[in-house]
């Protein structure tokens, strides 16, 4: 029988093919998993508590109803099933969204800009508007909670917290199951949630887009102890000062008022003034503008692969593999980010509107990257890298040396397969760089590191095999010239 994390899973949910755990909290675990009707990735939330305790019903209903009550907006993470296990556990399935949450975008890519918050925020916004229409009060906002699906879109999940306001009810939640960094000021005086609560955790989540961290840190960047942040709470959210920001400021000060009665009433108001604010859209290029909001730089989710048996990739798994291939030289991998036009991903050649799909693809196979090609810094995002092309003359991190093309029998665009294909190792070797540098004096004793770009996972599917092999300066950090000038 099969095991994820100690305990047997095989039909555990039914229609359910488990995977491993990916999260957890206080009160129960999730899963990944593939719905097998249909092949599709989900993730499994399953209550730790008895669903024979009265007070555990009511508290997983509550969250399936509030769920369910809004599952078809497009911000919000979407209910399929729900259930009790086998062991007598209750269960959630939902939609995957396999590129992390917020906080993980903004702990590895840094900061929005103040019109990348603004277009995010709206369709957070949105999504929390929502449901306070629909008599919820989330009670959780935050961007750990904000998760990105395989298409980029921001969805507002978790409501295991969620009160639906009735008469006679205790809404109170103890101080121990909030997140303190974003809880409103009256959940620490143990007051009834309201909407005006979560529109103070919205704006204290949009100050954390712009200022990459919590609020109510200390000078050192840790989390302020309780009894301090009590003290401090009447105190207004600081301006970490990002240019441009001054209007959004205005909205996340009043958001953050510390009397409910100066908030906005609901998130509805506060989607107005944010969907108000003349701020110019895609200044950072990494969210598109409006409601409809969707990261740019993400890249395309890794598939699930059943070769040889269970094979599951990890929510977030490292990408610079360190194959060595010479003394100072580092093989990794990364992928290109979609944002890319299309002339612009390595090894896909422009497309016209004529021709079949199958004389494209060919087309692309017969195509490697431009060697010279400059990029910009590479980035992780919950496991899978991006990287933009740049101007050799504008500031950049790394260089193509070399280039070739994927063999006809890769499976997928991503390390393990890339790394497994004898062509990557034998054309981005050491001898590779050392070909393209030339006898330049000024790297005979220089130690360089270098990457793999291969197609991203759309080019990919469309026939491109073409990958770069890139190197960087080790310790120089970006630079502003060839690396052959």
């Amino acid at each position: 029988m099969a095991q994820v994390g100690g305990e047997a899973t095989v039909g555990l949910v039914p229609g359910v093919d488990l995977g491993p755990e990916i999260g957890r909290g206080g009160f129960g675990v999730v899963h990944r998993g593939v719905q097998v009707s249909v092949g599709r990735e989900v993730a499994v939330k399953i209550d730790s508590r008895p669903f024979e305790d009265e007070r555990n019903r009511r508290r997983f209903l509550r969250e399936a109803t509030a769920a369910s009550r809004i599952s078809g907006h497009p911000h919000v993470v979407s209910l399929i099933d729900v259930g009790v296990t086998r062991d007598g556990r209750p269960y959630l399935v939902m939609e995957l969204c396999p590129h992390g949450s917020l906080a993980d975008v903004l702990r590895a890519q840094g900061p929005l800009t103040a019109a990348e918050a603004r277009d995010l925020g709206l369709a957070v916004c949105g999504a929390l508007a929502a449901a306070h229409e629909a008599g919820i009060v989330h009670r959780d906002v935050k961007p750990a909670n904000v998760l990105i699906d395989g298409f980029g879109t921001p969805r507002l999940s978790d409501f295991g917290l969620a009160a639906m306001p009735e008469p006679g009810r205790d809404l109170s939640v103890t101080l121990e199951a909030l997140t303190p960094a974003y809880a409103s000021p009256e959940a620490f005086e143990s007051r009834p949630p309201t909407p005006r609560s979560d529109v103070w955790s919205m704006g204290a989540t949009l100050h954390a887009m712009i200022s990459r961290v919590s609020p109510r840190r200390t000078a050192d960047g840790s989390p302020t102890p309780i009894p301090e942040l009590i003290a401090r709470l009447a105190e207004p959210m600081p301006d970490p000062g990002i240019p441009g920001s001054a209007d959004l400021m205005r909205v996340i000060a009043r958001a953050c008022a510390y009397n409910p009665a100066d908030r906005y009433p609901t998130a509805r108001e506060m989607y107005d003034d944010l969907k108000a604010l003349q701020l110019p859209h895609g200044t950072g290029g990494r969210v598109l503008g409006g409601p409809e909001a969707a990261f740019t730089s993400l890249p395309a989710p890794r598939p699930v692969r059943r070769a040889g048996g269970r094979r599951w990739p990890g929510l977030v798994a490292a990408c610079a593999l360190g194959l060595t291939v010479g003394a100072g030289v580092t093989l990794g991998i990364a992928a290109i980010g979609t944002e890319e036009p299309a002339a612009a991903r390595a090894g896909e050649p422009p497309t016209t509107p004529s021709g079949s799909s199958s004389e494209q693809a060919e087309t692309a196979e017969e195509q490697s990257p431009s060697v010279g090609t400059c990029w910009g810094g590479i980035t992780n995002i919950t496991g899978q890298i991006t990287a933009r092309s740049a101007s050799c003359d504008t500031a950049h991190n790394w260089e193509t040396y070399a280039s070739g093309l994927l063999a006809a029998d890769i499976a997928t665009p991503y390390e393990e397969d890339v790394l497994a294909d004898p062509t990557v190792a034998a054309t981005c070797g050491k001898e590779a760089l050392q070909a393209y540098l030339g006898d330049d004096p000024r790297y005979r004793n220089a130690t360089f590191r270098t990457e793999v770009i291969p197609p991203d996972q759309i080019a990919f599917t469309r026939g491109a095999r073409g990958f770069s092999c890139v190197a960087s300066l080790d310790g120089e950090g970006a630079r502003t010239a060839s690396l052959k000038e």
